[in-house]
Order: structure tokens, then C-alpha cells, then sequence
């Protein structure tokens, strides 16, 4: 596991980040930008599906960095 909380699965893991882009939570979207750096140090090669998760992390991070300039 890659997590930074005892007893969360890979799934729990996932459905977390997905809430934080569904509901553009800035900490929770940090936590989980943190949790893909983590894994893209031990990926072999770059998951496409990890990098669209990245790409959605950082567009809801923009759209709040956005909204509160």
C-alpha cells in the first residue's frame, strides 16, 4: 500500500481522490497530488492512467487557484 493511512486500500485511496476533484477540495487535492508523486517515483514507466488523474488534479488546483485571485 501507498497510503498514508493505516487500513486504506488502493480502492479508498482512489475514490479519495476522485472526491477531491469532484468537489475541487483544495487540502484533499494536495494530499492526493502528493499521493501521485509518490507513486510516479516507483511506476515503471508512466501510467497513462495515473497522468490523467494528475491532469485532473492540477486543472481543479487551477480552477481554484483561479477563483480566489
Amino acid at each position: 500500500r501507498i497510503c498514508n493511512k493505516p487500513g486504506m486500500t488502493r480502492s479508498k485511496e482512489l475514490r479519495r481522490i476522485e472526491a477531491a476533484i469532484e468537489h475541487r477540495n483544495k487540502p484533499e487535492l494536495e494530499w492526493a497530488l502528493r499521493q501521485y508523486e509518490i507513486r510516479k517515483k516507483y511506476m515503471r514507466g508512466h501510467s497513462s492512467y495515473w497522468y490523467r488523474i494528475e491532469t485532473r488534479i492540477r486543472a481543479a488546483l487551477d480552477e481554484i487557484q483561479g477563483k480566489s485571485e
